[in-house]
């Protein structure tokens, strides 16, 4: 074709350039996006998921497999809807597996010994019938990751965790392939219309309908697929105010997209006082960000994540927020760690076995320690890992302490010394535990006095964590009202006002203030 005019040759070279190169970019790289937010997405739930299993399975920093592990396997399988879950020694060797006739056989590829060995964890999707990491063929669309066991930063072994992503990838598959209609609609119509003003003809009329036609009806899929993603999604502007949402929003809210569009979103769905302050933050500071809220007359719990849309100058278009319903996630993520709870608390029932004079002490000692901390407004987490800390704090004595326990008689100076280990032990035991981290400070602290006159360190006042301070108080009480082999209980009034007593020398007055208060 031969062009008399340079801008109408400029417009059509230009034209055609965008149209070969934009459908190209969401070939090459919008697309894959996609698949590779899978595989992350499903690598970030392995983490997770083996980061909860890893203290089921490492004790005194080696990799050991409970009795009862293959039934927790078997639960946490079909709870979190695995293909299949295996545990490996360092070396390769298989040790667990949710498919028993696979215990004993050893894992010599490269990606093991050579990337999953050195700490990091590794990731491959594998079609159904293709062949997996280890050469079998895969029944299903599976995402299929390892995770390192890492104890103080050495390997010890390994988690491999298979997810079956089949219904996930064959909603991509269709998200996608609705996506790549509307750059080719779009394609044809744009190179339509500028056909038209290059012949200059009497069929622009025409032409320019079925540019219009064409434009709609990519327009029309646009919203197709917008409506196609099952989790809530909306646009609002500077003002908060929606301007475009797809059908889950529109069902979430109980509402008809015309009486949506227009309408500030906390006054639609999540119906609240205000923006969401993440939202607010993140107009701000011009950024994303996400955050979790709850809606107490449904009892049903949100992940926001919001994006700020901008123009090619840096200026602010819109924002777009995708909520996701994550109520059973965090049902199960409560059961977990009730499990988690009850294994702590059957493991300080068995420490506190060997011994008459000792048993449901550190139960009655994180009662007291939690009724404690409510009273002083820590927050719910501080809360729990202070339960935490009391099952725990006298792990230490393990072993070590059974017959000095139950001496009938006064310890001598030496016997003393070997009790005032058990707070520094107990923090060494725990140590390789990454999860317990903010935990053992209290468990190492909780024999420390608030004029600095305790140990194992010395520390004074708020030195001393607040949670260990907590544990002091609640020890000493219940050590003071129980029966032990040396001497009678002292008895509930007196060991009041031991505690009165030594308020602001070997307790903190805080603590002892709130523990008054909630006898």
């Amino acid at each position: 074709m031969i062009f008399y005019d340079k801008t109408l040759k400029y417009i059509f070279i230009i034209s055609c350039a965008v149209a070969i190169i934009y459908p190209l970019v969401n070939i090459q790289f919008i697309f894959p996006s996609f698949s590779r937010l899978l595989i992350k997405n499903t690598e970030d739930d392995a983490i997770r998921l083996a980061n909860l299993l890893s203290p089921m399975v490492v004790s005194n920093n080696e990799l050991k497999i409970p009795l009862d592990f293959a039934v927790e396997a078997e639960k946490i399988k079909e709870k979190f809807k695995l293909e299949r879950l295996k545990v490996f020694t360092s070396s390769g060797k298989i040790i667990h597996s949710t498919l028993p006739k696979e215990i004993g056989e050893i894992n010599r590829k490269g990606y093991f010994h050579e990337i999953v060995a050195k700490g990091n964890a590794y990731t491959k999707i594998v079609k159904k019938d293709s062949q997996t990491l280890e050469n079998r063929a895969a029944t299903a669309d599976v995402v299929e990751t390892y995770v390192p066991i890492m104890v103080d930063g050495k390997f010890i072994g390994a988690f491999e965790i298979y997810y079956d992503i089949t219904q996930r990838s064959q909603m991509l598959d269709r998200v996608v392939f609705r996506s790549s209609i509307i750059p080719t609609a779009l394609m044809f119509g744009f190179l339509a219309a500028i056909t038209v003003v290059l012949l200059k003809a009497n069929k622009s009329i025409i032409i320019r309908r079925k540019v219009e036609a064409a434009i709609e009806k990519a327009k029309k899929e646009w919203e197709e697929t917008f409506d196609a993603i099952s989790d809530p999604l909306f646009l609002h502007d500077r003002e908060l105010k929606i301007i475009r949402c797809n059908r889950a929003y529109a069902e979430a809210a109980g509402m008809p997209f015309q009486e949506i569009i227009g309408k500030p979103y906390y006054e639609v769905f999540p119906r609240m006082e205000g923006p969401m302050q993440g939202c607010m933050k993140g107009m701000e500071m011009q950024e994303g960000g996400e955050e979790e809220f709850s809606l107490p007359d449904t009892g049903r719990f949100y992940n926001t994540r919001f994006y700020l849309i901008k123009e090619g100058d840096g200026g602010y278009l819109y924002s777009l927020h995708i909520l996701e319903d994550i109520t059973e996630k965090k049902r199960v993520d409560e059961e977990l760690h009730e499990l988690f709870i009850g294994a702590l608390t059957s493991l300080s029932a068995a420490i506190e076995a060997k011994s008459p004079w000792t048993k449901g002490h550190s139960e009655r000692v994180t009662e007291y320690a939690v009724k404690i901390g409510r009273e002083m407004g820590l927050s719910a987490d501080n809360l729990d890992r202070l339960r935490i800390a009391g099952l725990l704090h006298d792990i230490g004595k393990i072993g070590t302490y059974d017959g000095l326990l139950d001496k009938p008689g006064k310890l001598t100076d030496e016997e003393y010394e070997i009790i005032k280990r058990h707070p520094g032990k107990g923090g060494e035991m725990l140590s390789p535990m990454k999860q317990l981290a903010d935990i053992i400070p209290c468990i190492k602290g909780h024999h420390e006095r608030y004029d600095g006159k305790g140990y194992p360190d010395g520390f004074k006042k708020e030195e001393i964590p607040l949670m260990a301070r907590i544990l002091a108080v609640a020890d000493t009480f219940d050590s003071m009202t129980a029966e032990r082999p040396y001497r009678r209980t002292p008895g509930r009034e007196s060991a009041i006002e031991e505690l009165k007593k030594c308020s602001g020398a070997q307790f903190d007055p805080k603590v002892v203030k709130a523990f008054l208060k909630i006898l």
